[in-house]
Protein backbone atom coordinates (compact mmCIF):
# COMPACT_ATOMS: atom_id res chain seq x y z
CA UNK A 1 0.00 0.00 0.00
CA UNK A 2 1.41 3.37 -1.06
CA UNK A 3 1.25 6.21 1.42
CA UNK A 4 1.86 9.92 0.90
CA UNK A 5 3.02 12.50 3.36
CA UNK A 6 2.26 16.22 3.35
CA UNK A 7 4.72 18.64 4.91
CA UNK A 8 3.73 22.19 5.76
CA UNK A 9 6.65 24.49 5.02
CA UNK A 10 7.41 27.45 7.25
CA UNK A 11 4.96 26.74 10.03
CA UNK A 12 6.02 25.78 13.52
CA UNK A 13 4.23 23.07 15.44
CA UNK A 14 3.22 25.50 18.18
CA UNK A 15 2.60 29.22 17.96
CA UNK A 16 4.97 31.08 20.33
CA UNK A 17 3.27 32.59 23.36
CA UNK A 18 3.26 36.38 23.31
CA UNK A 19 3.61 37.66 26.87
CA UNK A 20 2.02 40.84 28.18
CA UNK A 21 4.44 43.69 27.38
CA UNK A 22 4.40 45.01 30.95
CA UNK A 23 5.64 41.61 32.16
CA UNK A 24 8.54 41.88 29.71
CA UNK A 25 9.11 45.55 30.62
CA UNK A 26 9.26 44.67 34.33
CA UNK A 27 11.90 42.00 33.69
CA UNK A 28 14.01 44.10 31.32
CA UNK A 29 13.85 47.52 33.03
CA UNK A 30 17.39 48.68 33.77
CA UNK A 31 19.43 51.81 34.33
CA UNK A 32 21.98 52.41 31.61
CA UNK A 33 24.14 55.12 30.06
CA UNK A 34 23.54 56.58 26.62
CA UNK A 35 25.77 58.95 24.67
CA UNK A 36 24.08 62.25 23.81
CA UNK A 37 26.01 65.00 22.08
CA UNK A 38 29.31 63.45 23.23
CA UNK A 39 28.27 63.14 26.88
CA UNK A 40 27.17 60.06 28.86
CA UNK A 41 23.74 60.56 30.41
CA UNK A 42 21.64 58.18 32.54
CA UNK A 43 18.68 56.46 30.91
CA UNK A 44 16.07 53.80 31.58
CA UNK A 45 16.08 50.87 29.16
CA UNK A 46 13.20 48.42 28.68
CA UNK A 47 11.73 46.10 26.06
CA UNK A 48 8.08 45.34 25.33
CA UNK A 49 8.73 42.15 23.35
CA UNK A 50 11.10 39.21 23.17
CA UNK A 51 13.02 37.31 20.55
CA UNK A 52 14.07 38.02 17.01
CA UNK A 53 13.35 41.50 15.70
CA UNK A 54 13.17 43.21 19.09
CA UNK A 55 15.35 45.83 20.78
CA UNK A 56 14.91 47.99 23.89
CA UNK A 57 13.63 51.52 24.31
CA UNK A 58 16.38 53.69 25.85
CA UNK A 59 15.05 56.93 27.35
CA UNK A 60 17.32 59.48 29.11
CA UNK A 61 16.04 60.29 32.60
CA UNK A 62 15.62 63.99 31.78
CA UNK A 63 13.37 63.09 28.82
CA UNK A 64 11.28 60.48 30.64
CA UNK A 65 8.49 62.78 31.84
CA UNK A 66 7.80 64.12 28.32
CA UNK A 67 8.09 60.59 26.90
CA UNK A 68 5.60 59.28 29.48
CA UNK A 69 3.24 62.21 28.91
CA UNK A 70 3.10 61.48 25.19
CA UNK A 71 2.37 57.78 25.75
CA UNK A 72 -0.34 58.56 28.31
CA UNK A 73 -1.94 61.13 26.01
CA UNK A 74 -2.00 58.61 23.16
CA UNK A 75 -3.50 55.95 25.45
CA UNK A 76 -6.28 58.36 26.45
CA UNK A 77 -6.91 60.25 23.19
CA UNK A 78 -5.88 57.86 20.40
CA UNK A 79 -2.73 57.07 18.44
CA UNK A 80 -1.50 60.01 16.33
CA UNK A 81 -0.58 59.93 12.65
CA UNK A 82 3.08 59.48 11.72
CA UNK A 83 5.45 62.28 10.76
CA UNK A 84 9.24 62.13 11.06
CA UNK A 85 12.45 63.95 10.18
CA UNK A 86 15.83 63.17 11.71
CA UNK A 87 18.62 65.76 12.00
CA UNK A 88 21.37 65.38 14.61
CA UNK A 89 20.32 64.37 18.11
CA UNK A 90 16.56 64.22 18.47
CA UNK A 91 15.02 63.78 21.95
CA UNK A 92 13.37 60.41 22.52
CA UNK A 93 9.92 61.93 23.02
CA UNK A 94 10.16 63.76 19.67
CA UNK A 95 11.02 60.49 17.89
CA UNK A 96 8.24 58.74 19.84
CA UNK A 97 5.77 61.38 18.67
CA UNK A 98 6.82 60.80 15.07
CA UNK A 99 6.90 57.01 15.20
CA UNK A 100 3.87 56.17 17.39
CA UNK A 101 1.13 54.67 15.21
CA UNK A 102 -1.28 51.76 14.97
CA UNK A 103 -1.38 49.24 12.16
CA UNK A 104 -1.12 45.59 11.14
CA UNK A 105 1.95 43.56 12.07
CA UNK A 106 3.32 40.76 9.92
CA UNK A 107 6.58 38.87 9.75
CA UNK A 108 8.36 36.94 7.02
CA UNK A 109 7.67 33.20 7.31
CA UNK A 110 10.83 31.10 7.68
CA UNK A 111 11.42 27.41 7.07
CA UNK A 112 13.16 25.08 9.54
CA UNK A 113 16.54 26.21 8.14
CA UNK A 114 15.79 29.88 8.86
CA UNK A 115 15.30 30.80 5.21
CA UNK A 116 12.37 32.93 4.00
CA UNK A 117 9.57 30.82 2.55
CA UNK A 118 8.72 31.66 -1.05
CA UNK A 119 5.93 30.27 -3.19
CA UNK A 120 6.19 31.01 -6.91
CA UNK A 121 8.82 33.63 -6.10
CA UNK A 122 6.56 35.45 -3.61
CA UNK A 123 7.71 35.80 -0.01
CA UNK A 124 5.19 34.39 2.45
CA UNK A 125 4.16 36.27 5.61
CA UNK A 126 2.58 35.40 8.94
CA UNK A 127 -0.09 37.89 10.01
CA UNK A 128 -0.16 38.82 13.72
CA UNK A 129 -3.03 41.32 13.82
CA UNK A 130 -3.11 44.98 14.84
CA UNK A 131 -0.34 46.45 16.97
CA UNK A 132 0.64 49.83 18.36
CA UNK A 133 4.11 50.51 16.90
CA UNK A 134 6.55 52.89 18.58
CA UNK A 135 10.23 53.60 19.15
CA UNK A 136 12.33 56.40 20.61
CA UNK A 137 15.64 56.03 18.78
CA UNK A 138 16.88 56.12 15.21
CA UNK A 139 19.89 54.26 13.87
CA UNK A 140 21.17 50.88 12.83
CA UNK A 141 19.75 47.92 14.69
CA UNK A 142 17.00 49.88 16.45
CA UNK A 143 13.74 47.94 16.34
CA UNK A 144 10.17 49.11 16.79
CA UNK A 145 8.17 48.09 19.87
CA UNK A 146 4.94 46.33 18.87
CA UNK A 147 2.20 46.11 21.48
CA UNK A 148 -1.34 44.77 21.21
CA UNK A 149 -3.80 47.71 21.34
CA UNK A 150 -5.52 46.28 24.44
CA UNK A 151 -2.19 46.37 26.31
CA UNK A 152 -1.11 49.87 25.31
CA UNK A 153 -2.71 51.68 28.27
CA UNK A 154 -0.85 49.29 30.61
CA UNK A 155 2.44 50.12 28.86
CA UNK A 156 1.75 53.86 29.25
CA UNK A 157 0.92 53.34 32.95
CA UNK A 158 4.17 51.40 33.50
CA UNK A 159 6.23 54.24 32.00
CA UNK A 160 4.27 56.78 34.07
CA UNK A 161 5.17 54.80 37.20
CA UNK A 162 8.92 55.06 36.49
CA UNK A 163 8.67 58.70 35.35
CA UNK A 164 8.09 60.03 38.88
CA UNK A 165 10.42 62.57 40.50
CA UNK A 166 11.43 60.00 43.13
CA UNK A 167 12.26 57.23 40.63
CA UNK A 168 14.21 59.64 38.39
CA UNK A 169 16.13 61.09 41.38
CA UNK A 170 17.04 57.60 42.62
CA UNK A 171 18.19 56.54 39.16
CA UNK A 172 20.21 59.75 38.77
CA UNK A 173 21.93 59.09 42.09
CA UNK A 174 22.78 55.51 41.07
CA UNK A 175 24.11 56.73 37.74
CA UNK A 176 26.34 59.39 39.32
CA UNK A 177 27.81 56.76 41.66
CA UNK A 178 28.57 54.49 38.67
CA UNK A 179 29.75 57.24 36.29
CA UNK A 180 33.48 57.24 37.20
CA UNK A 181 33.68 53.52 36.43
CA UNK A 182 31.76 54.00 33.18
CA UNK A 183 34.05 56.81 32.05
CA UNK A 184 37.14 54.76 32.94
CA UNK A 185 35.84 51.77 30.96
CA UNK A 186 34.96 54.05 28.04
CA UNK A 187 38.46 55.60 28.01
CA UNK A 188 40.07 52.15 28.17
CA UNK A 189 37.93 50.91 25.27
CA UNK A 190 38.90 53.98 23.22
CA UNK A 191 42.61 53.37 23.94
CA UNK A 192 42.33 49.71 22.93
CA UNK A 193 40.51 50.70 19.74
CA UNK A 194 43.27 53.16 18.79
CA UNK A 195 45.95 50.57 19.65
CA UNK A 196 44.19 47.92 17.55
CA UNK A 197 43.86 50.26 14.56
CA UNK A 198 47.53 51.24 14.87
CA UNK A 199 48.61 47.58 14.96
CA UNK A 200 46.52 46.72 11.88
CA UNK A 201 48.03 49.65 9.94
CA UNK A 202 51.58 48.64 10.87
CA UNK A 203 51.02 44.94 10.11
Amino acid sequence: MKTTMKIKIGQSAAEPVERHPVEVMTETLSLTAVERDGELVPAFSFSTGEGRGTSPEVVPLDELVQYSSLLSSAAENGIPERESEDEGYVPTYVILGAELHQGPYRTVRHDSGGNPVKIKGKTQYDEHGMRVHFKSRFGRGVKTQRVRPEYFADVAAFVAAIATDEQIANAQEMFEAALPGLLEARAKAAEESVKSESESVNA
